[in-house]
């Protein structure tokens, strides 16, 4: 896939991309991509789904969503790279380790950098980080294994 071709995409065309189904996609677009990293982003709003319960009075963005973020993001980064996820093949976050600094509140559009270390055979090993209005929320690293689905 071209460079210009993933900055253009559409919400839905990115969708398509990504092995997840709504409401588990939290890619919204690509502002960014060159070489072995991409920039991706997130808009945070209020009415969406996980709100209601986490927490109600103090609306708070779940950690495991951004790390999530992060992860489809490396998977657009994958894709771009020439790694084709095959449609019975999924890739499943192994590992992460990422650490949190800030809280992601509600009508905030978070920014997602990720840089990939390594590629080796069905793993791939990337670095990110999460940013707010400039300033680091999360940042961590990513393993990935590429698994066909009907692998035990």
């Amino acid at each position: 896939m071209e460079r210009s071709e993933l900055l253009g995409l559409s919400k839905t065309e990115i969708d398509a991309l990504l092995p997840h189904s709504d409401p588990m996609i939290f890619v919204d677009g690509v502002s960014d991509i060159t070489g072995s990293e991409i920039t991706t982003f997130k808009d945070v709003l209020s009415q969406e789904y996980y709100f209601k319960g986490h927490f109600p009075d103090k609306k708070i963005f779940p950690g495991v969503f951004i790390i999530e973020f992060s992860a489809q993001s490396a998977i657009l980064l994958l894709q771009h790279l020439g790694s084709e996820i095959e449609s019975d093949t999924i890739p499943l976050l192994y590992h992460s380790d990422f650490k949190f600094k800030r809280v992601v509140t509600p009508d905030v559009r978070l920014y997602c950098s990720i840089r990939l270390i390594k590629k080796v055979s069905h793993s791939a090993f990337a670095e990110a980080v999460v940013k707010l209005d400039g300033k680091v929320v999360a940042k961590g690293e990513l393993t990935f294994v590429l698994k066909k689905i009907d692998e035990e």
